[in-house]
């Protein structure tokens, strides 16, 4: 697997700085260039490296939904019980944008970036972390965040709710 050491944007400076807030999640946002058109273009390819990635993450998957477009592209979302991971593509450009979210302590979201950076090889990319929480100041008094906060209470409440769907 090629080393990416493009650039790696950190988004949560000050307020939102890991250090001052009370994380629930990191995202990763991966802007993917020099991608094979024809990867970006294989709606079955791209579901099963998204699958791939969850299962290996140790992340469980509540939901996948991904439609292709005509003359091309694809867009689709693998909803986690610790969030969700999504991909969009131009396979007229060679290019991805690809989300993965986790919150709580379900799953490694860094194995997860890893096998589809392995699975799309793209030239190069751009990644930005974001560290998503609540500030110190916003949270209510007397209220703290268990360590495998959401994942314990999100995964039931989203597999009911697509189960509604």
């Amino acid at each position: 697997m090629a080393e990416y050491n493009d650039d790696v944007i950190e988004i949560g400076v000050g307020v939102n700085s890991p250090e001052n807030i009370n994380q629930l999640g990191l995202q990763l946002l991966i802007e993917m260039y020099g991608v094979d058109p024809e990867k970006l273009n294989s709606l079955s390819f791209i579901k099963r490296k998204f699958k791939k990635a969850a299962k290996k993450a140790n992340a469980n998957i509540v939901k996948i939904a991904f439609h292709k477009f005509k003359p091309y592209g694809i867009s689709g979302v693998l909803v986690i019980s610790a969030s969700h991971m999504a991909i969009h593509t131009w396979p007229e450009l060679g290019y991805a944008s690809v989300e993965i979210y986790f919150c709580g302590n379900e799953g490694d979201i860094l194995i997860a970036k890893n096998v589809l950076l392995e699975a799309f090889s793209p030239e190069k990319i751009c990644m930005t972390k974001v560290y998503r929480g609540i500030p110190e100041e916003f949270m209510p008094s007397g209220v703290t965040i268990p360590q495998n906060y959401p994942t314990a209470t999100r995964s039931g409440l989203l597999t009911k709710i697509f189960k509604l769907l």
